[in-house]
Formats: structure tokens, C-alpha cells, sequence
């Protein structure tokens, strides 16, 4: 037995497992959105030459000399821009550079890159 009564599973939290069709088109808007919110506004986004995992799209970003490798889900954007006091194992996350990352913190990631600062993960 696991955790509060649960049995112990390995949980991935890919897009596909959302009741909402997954397209290209919303990963695009969304991986727009990530870094608009991260305060990026001036960046080239090309979609990377991976093949597609589970709804996840790999888009390459670049921007004032940075650099960051995004998996995005191409779910709607409202499934994604989740707080970690609402979050839950089903949520879809978002993956930068290697990590998966819940919204508000994948923001902060992008936008503290290539800055000489610690982040604090909570």
C-alpha cells in the first residue's frame, strides 16, 4: 500500500491523458504564451525535429543569446496555467530543457535563465 492508501505507480503527466483532443496548434500558442509570461517578447521558436511523445510537442527557443528545449502538451492552455496549490497528478506538464515543470514555474525558469541568480524551488 502507498501513499494515504494509494498503491505505489509511476504517474506520467503527458497530455494524453487529458479527456481533450491535443493538437499542434495549441502547443504552438501555448510555448507563445510561456514566453510571453516569462517576459520574453523578442525570440525565434522553431519546432524541433523530434518526433511527437504522447501529445508533447519539442519546440527549440532562443532568445538575447539563450537557449531552452521545450516539450510542450498541446492541450488548451487553461489545463496548463495551474497553481501548484490546485495542481494535481493529472495535470499536464510541460517540460524545459530536461525538467518537468508545472506553469508558474517553468515562467520562472525561462525568465531567470542566463541571469547569475539561485532559484528557490519550493
Amino acid at each position: 500500500m502507498g501513499f494515504r492508501g494509494y498503491q505505489n505507480t509511476a504517474i506520467t503527466n503527458w497530455a494524453h491523458k487529458s479527456d481533450v483532443p491535443v493538437t499542434l496548434d495549441n502547443a504552438w500558442s501555448n510555448v507563445m504564451q510561456l514566453m510571453s509570461d516569462a517576459g520574453i517578447v523578442d525570440f525565434e521558436m522553431t519546432r524541433a525535429d523530434e518526433d511527437v511523445d504522447d501529445g508533447c510537442w519539442p519546440f527549440e527557443v532562443r532568445w538575447e543569446g539563450q537557449e531552452a528545449f521545450i516539450w510542450m502538451p498541446g492541450v488548451p492552455i487553461d489545463q496548463l496555467k495551474v497553481s501548484q496549490r490546485s495542481a494535481t497528478y493529472f495535470v499536464p506538464r510541460l517540460w524545459v530543457d530536461g525538467n518537468s515543470w508545472l506553469w508558474e514555474y517553468a515562467v520562472e525558469i525561462l525568465s531567470e535563465k542566463g541571469k547569475d541568480v539561485e532559484l528557490e524551488v519550493t
